[in-house]
Protein backbone atom coordinates (compact mmCIF):
# COMPACT_ATOMS: atom_id res chain seq x y z
CA UNK A 1 0.00 0.00 0.00
CA UNK A 2 1.61 3.51 -0.90
CA UNK A 3 1.08 6.47 0.65
CA UNK A 4 -2.04 8.30 0.43
CA UNK A 5 -2.28 11.37 -2.00
CA UNK A 6 -2.10 13.89 0.45
CA UNK A 7 0.90 12.72 1.71
CA UNK A 8 2.51 13.13 -1.65
CA UNK A 9 4.03 16.15 -3.15
CA UNK A 10 3.06 15.25 -6.96
CA UNK A 11 3.62 18.45 -8.49
CA UNK A 12 7.44 19.10 -10.28
CA UNK A 13 7.19 23.10 -8.95
CA UNK A 14 6.91 21.41 -5.44
CA UNK A 15 9.57 18.76 -5.44
CA UNK A 16 11.77 21.83 -6.88
CA UNK A 17 11.47 24.15 -4.17
CA UNK A 18 12.05 21.09 -1.75
CA UNK A 19 15.41 20.26 -3.65
CA UNK A 20 16.63 23.55 -4.10
CA UNK A 21 15.77 25.92 -0.97
CA UNK A 22 15.14 22.75 1.91
CA UNK A 23 18.40 20.74 3.48
CA UNK A 24 20.24 18.08 2.04
CA UNK A 25 20.79 15.52 4.00
CA UNK A 26 22.73 12.12 2.94
CA UNK A 27 23.13 8.95 5.24
CA UNK A 28 23.89 5.39 3.82
CA UNK A 29 22.29 5.05 -0.04
CA UNK A 30 19.76 7.86 0.33
CA UNK A 31 20.19 11.80 -0.12
CA UNK A 32 17.06 13.29 1.78
CA UNK A 33 15.93 16.73 0.86
CA UNK A 34 13.63 18.56 3.67
CA UNK A 35 12.01 21.76 4.15
CA UNK A 36 9.31 23.07 6.11
CA UNK A 37 6.13 24.33 4.93
CA UNK A 38 4.38 27.57 5.87
CA UNK A 39 0.72 27.43 7.05
CA UNK A 40 -1.44 28.55 4.49
CA UNK A 41 -4.64 31.22 5.41
CA UNK A 42 -3.66 30.42 8.87
CA UNK A 43 -4.01 26.77 8.42
CA UNK A 44 -1.67 24.87 10.11
CA UNK A 45 -0.44 21.53 7.97
CA UNK A 46 -2.18 18.13 8.09
CA UNK A 47 1.27 15.94 7.36
CA UNK A 48 4.32 15.53 6.14
CA UNK A 49 4.60 15.48 2.13
CA UNK A 50 7.26 12.93 0.08
CA UNK A 51 8.30 12.00 -2.48
CA UNK A 52 10.81 9.54 -4.05
CA UNK A 53 13.37 9.51 -6.65
CA UNK A 54 14.72 6.51 -7.63
CA UNK A 55 17.28 7.19 -10.77
CA UNK A 56 18.58 4.44 -13.67
CA UNK A 57 21.43 4.39 -12.36
CA UNK A 58 19.92 2.29 -9.21
CA UNK A 59 19.39 -0.74 -12.03
CA UNK A 60 16.18 -1.88 -13.12
CA UNK A 61 12.37 -0.47 -12.81
CA UNK A 62 12.01 -3.64 -10.13
CA UNK A 63 14.85 -3.02 -8.54
CA UNK A 64 14.45 0.46 -8.59
CA UNK A 65 10.50 -0.08 -7.41
CA UNK A 66 11.17 -2.90 -4.43
CA UNK A 67 13.72 -0.48 -2.88
CA UNK A 68 11.46 2.36 -3.01
CA UNK A 69 8.58 0.78 -1.16
CA UNK A 70 10.88 -0.79 1.50
CA UNK A 71 11.47 3.01 2.10
CA UNK A 72 7.86 3.99 1.93
CA UNK A 73 7.11 1.44 4.45
CA UNK A 74 9.60 2.88 6.85
CA UNK A 75 8.86 6.05 6.10
CA UNK A 76 4.98 5.38 6.58
CA UNK A 77 5.15 3.72 9.88
CA UNK A 78 7.29 6.99 11.71
CA UNK A 79 4.13 9.23 10.24
CA UNK A 80 2.05 6.39 11.75
CA UNK A 81 3.78 6.39 14.84
CA UNK A 82 3.50 9.91 15.57
CA UNK A 83 7.59 11.07 15.50
CA UNK A 84 7.65 12.85 12.24
CA UNK A 85 7.00 16.44 12.46
CA UNK A 86 3.78 16.95 10.34
CA UNK A 87 5.18 20.75 8.51
CA UNK A 88 7.68 19.22 6.16
CA UNK A 89 8.05 18.40 2.74
CA UNK A 90 10.85 15.38 2.01
CA UNK A 91 12.58 14.42 -0.91
CA UNK A 92 13.95 10.97 -0.60
CA UNK A 93 16.42 10.31 -3.32
CA UNK A 94 17.94 6.33 -3.92
CA UNK A 95 21.33 6.26 -4.38
CA UNK A 96 22.77 2.62 -6.11
CA UNK A 97 23.99 1.58 -2.45
CA UNK A 98 20.33 1.34 -1.62
CA UNK A 99 18.89 -1.12 -3.90
CA UNK A 100 21.69 -3.87 -2.29
CA UNK A 101 20.42 -2.60 1.38
CA UNK A 102 18.17 -4.83 3.41
CA UNK A 103 15.00 -3.23 4.80
CA UNK A 104 16.37 -2.45 8.49
CA UNK A 105 19.91 -0.29 6.94
CA UNK A 106 17.36 1.20 4.66
CA UNK A 107 15.16 2.00 8.16
CA UNK A 108 18.20 3.27 10.11
CA UNK A 109 19.71 5.16 7.12
CA UNK A 110 16.22 7.20 6.40
CA UNK A 111 15.95 7.74 10.53
CA UNK A 112 19.52 9.16 10.97
CA UNK A 113 18.79 11.83 8.03
CA UNK A 114 15.50 12.41 9.40
CA UNK A 115 17.37 12.97 12.76
CA UNK A 116 20.02 15.08 11.13
CA UNK A 117 17.33 17.38 9.48
CA UNK A 118 15.74 17.65 12.76
CA UNK A 119 12.13 16.28 11.64
CA UNK A 120 12.29 12.91 13.62
CA UNK A 121 11.56 12.55 17.16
Amino acid sequence: MGLPAGRRLRRSPDITAVVRRGRRVRAGGLVVHGRRREAVDGTHPTGPRVAFVAPRTCGPAVRRNRTRRRVQEQLQAMVRGGTLDADVDLVVRLLPEATGASTPELGAWLAAALRKLGVHR
